[in-house]
């Protein structure tokens, strides 16, 4: 069985990776935004 202890560590862990993945999603989104006002593409298929 595992701990209650190591499961909240757990927990913890994963909540501050997700943080710092949002962060990452953000910065990325900001640097997409300005490359297109600077580029204006024709067409640009993002997924």
């Amino acid at each position: 069985m595992i701990s209650d202890a190591y499961l909240r560590a757990r927990i913890a862990e994963v909540q501050q990776e997700f943080a710092a993945a949002r962060r990452w999603c953000r910065r990325i989104k900001r640097l997409v935004a300005r490359a297109r006002r600077a580029r204006k593409p024709a067409k640009l298929s993002d997924g």
